[in-house]
């Protein structure tokens, strides 16, 4: 049976809550003048995001949760730890400019995979990291409109892989306010206040 990857446009919010007060807060948001489009089933999007989109027709209204459980786990606290700061500096390419909380940043494993961290504090001789995604731990509100939903045709296929395998991991859409529903540009970073910076991560 052959799969039909599926060009979907959507205005959405994107709401967690606060674990404090409990109460639901705006995290993402493209509105019609500025939607999030992607191609179905090529890994842009959470599969379960996905799957409450894939049937709804053009001028459909949707409003959805997706544990945490379902999206991006829990939080692990076992994923923050300290890196000496030499190894940042000393690194080839990389800026001290990069260096500062809020910044993510790619890292790599002794083997050369790669990851995405948060800056979570610069100390003198160390940067503590984060590699939880930014939503672990937390359960994802979308409510939005279906704005256009059909086969995907194939030069859009190919100019959606060749965004997909450009800088900073695929983040076309960081300019322009996109996200990617928390798991498309720049590692989940919210790029909506910065350019993506291929060699030290979004500037946000």
């Amino acid at each position: 049976m052959k799969i039909l990857n599926k060009y979907i446009s959507v205005a959405y919010e994107l709401y967690v809550k606060d674990p404090e007060t409990g109460e639901e807060e705006k995290m993402e948001a493209s509105d019609k003048q500025h939607p999030l489009v992607f191609i179905s089933k090529m890994g842009f999007a959470l599969k379960p995001f996905e799957a409450q989109l894939e049937d709804l027709e053009a001028g459909a209204s949707f409003d959805f949760t997706i544990p945490a459980k379902d999206a991006y786990g829990e939080y692990d606290d076992e994923l923050v730890f300290d890196v000496d700061i030499n190894q940042f500096l000393n690194s080839p390419g990389f800026t001290p400019k990069a260096l500062f909380e809020g910044n993510v940043i790619t890292v790599y494993n002794p083997e050369g995979q790669t990851a995405n961290a948060m800056i979570l504090e610069v100390k003198k001789d160390a940067v503590t990291l984060d590699l939880n995604h930014p939503h672990a731990g937390d359960d994802l509100h979308f409510r939005g409109e279906m704005l256009e939903n059909r086969v995907a045709t194939n030069e859009e296929i190919a100019s959606f892989v060749n965004m997909m395998s450009g800088g900073c991991g695929g983040c076309g859409g960081c300019k322009g306010g996109q996200s990617g529903c928390g798991g498309g540009g720049c590692g989940g970073a919210d790029c909506t206040n910065g350019d993506c910076d291929c060699a030290n991560g979004c500037g946000c």
